[in-house]
């Protein structure tokens, strides 16, 4: 295999792995409204 193609793959494996570290980031400062609920999914009518 030849050199470049090595270093390709450890950038792209490197910019995955980065990419996900900035995203959870990103994603705790996401701030939740109190008057939230959550969805409750009821299978129990669909049967």
């Amino acid at each position: 295999m030849s050199t470049g193609w090595l270093i390709l793959i450890i950038l792209l494996a490197a910019g995955f792995i980065i990419g996900n570290i900035l995203l959870l980031k990103s994603s705790s400062k996401f701030r939740v409204p109190k008057d939230f609920t959550p969805r409750k999914w009821d299978d129990e009518e669909d049967k």
